[in-house]
């Protein structure tokens, strides 16, 4: 136990600790865990809103088009916006 302690004092902290309160190291956890979460929920949004009118995307471009549906104006549409 006491040549683990040995080490851990000798060892060096990358990236190197400060005081800064803005400094992620200095973070509360609770803090760390809010911003992995909203992180972890914004990927998961994004993924779901760019594949989720892929399922309508025929009765949006017959809504938007007219008939016969013009797909590709359609996904058009979703990509510049």
């Amino acid at each position: 136990m006491l040549t683990s302690n040995r080490f851990a004092l000798l060892r060096r902290l990358i990236p190197t600790p400060s005081s800064d309160p803005n400094d992620p190291l200095n973070w509360p956890h609770w803090f760390k865990v809010y911003i992995a979460a909203v992180s972890c929920i914004a990927v998961f949004l994004s993924n779901f809103l760019a594949a989720g009118p892929t399922v309508s995307i025929v009765q949006i471009a017959e809504d938007f088009t007219g008939l016969p549906p013009n797909i590709p104006k359609t996904a058009y549409l979703f990509t510049v916006s």
